[in-house]
């Protein structure tokens, strides 16, 4: 159940959730948070073995997540030598429990002692050479939420908000990930071709020149990861954001959008990102 601790005292509310944790998992921190987006549940097995698994219901201030595909778990897991604490699904901001909701699990994690959290979702792509299951990863985001999970004078800087040293991790496993801009829109509803169009106009100019391929930069839309990024900033966390496109954009794909084409991408590919996963995590 969500308690009125977490609007009043956010900090307050993830020291006890992470105290829940450590009588779970008998131990007294992890360094890696793992957020699995929609599209990347199925991934999770190949990372490591799970030592502990609790339901997010049973986790003070946390909640089931009302996106079909997210799973609702919080697992500890043993990858070689880490110790990750994945989050089976998120809370978004269009679940109408307010942003410290939406960033609970990031300050639980850095609770838990975690100093790096990697952030994964399904997006929408505005590059047309960029088709369900191309993974990116984000380089920059733009919150398009009008809302943030930050304090009226908690400033803090969003330079390299997405840590460059991870950016290079990727790039030196694969080479054919995509380089993202993250556009964080607030949902539920989907986005409409004129939002799409509009976006796209913004971001015209600089991704003209931005890189030399076109195929290797682009704009992804969604409605999570940005906040949480903010969040892990704040806390001074080392941020890796990574996407899997499931969809064209509105007006771009031939087909309405729903969420089960999210989920199918999802399953098609759950070995390749598991794979991924755990070779990231091996040599961070």
């Amino acid at each position: 159940m969500i308690h009125e601790l977490l609007a009043n005292d956010p900090l307050l509310a993830a020291t006890r959730a992470a105290e829940h944790l450590r009588c779970v998992t008998k131990l007294g921190t992890h360094d890696i948070a793992l957020v699995l987006g929609s599209g990347w549940g199925d991934a999770v097995g190949s990372i490591g073995c799970t030592e502990h698994a609790v339901a997010m219901v049973d986790v003070p201030d946390f909640r089931k997540p009302n996106v079909p595909g997210h799973g609702g778990e919080i697992r500890s897991i043993s990858a070689g030598s880490h110790r990750i604490l994945a989050f089976l699904g998120r809370t978004h901001l269009n679940d109408k429990l307010g942003v410290n909701a939406t960033a609970h699990a990031v300050r639980t994690a850095h609770q838990m002692g975690c100093t790096t959290v990697i952030l994964t979702n399904g997006a929408g792509s505005l590059n047309p050479f960029w088709l369900p299951g191309f993974v990116a990863v984000i380089m920059d985001h733009d919150n398009q939420t009008g809302v943030s999970p930050l304090g009226p004078a908690e400033f803090i800087c969003m330079n390299d908000a997405y840590s460059p040293r991870l950016w290079q991790t990727c790039f030196d496993l694969r080479r054919d990930l995509g380089r993202a801009v993250y556009v964080q829109v607030p949902g539920p509803e989907y986005e409409t071709p004129a939002q799409i169009r509009r976006i796209r106009a913004q971001y015209a100019q600089s991704f003209g020149s931005m890189y030399e391929d076109p195929r290797k930069s682009g704009l992804l839309v969604g409605m999570s990861t940005g906040i949480e990024t903010i969040t892990a900033r704040a806390l001074d966390m080392e941020v890796l954001g990574l996407s899997l496109v499931t969809n064209l954009a509105a007006g771009m794909s031939p087909l309405p959008l729903n969420h089960k084409e999210v989920l199918d991408t999802g399953h098609a590919h759950a070995p390749e990102l598991g794979r991924l996963l755990a070779d990231i995590l091996e040599r961070m």
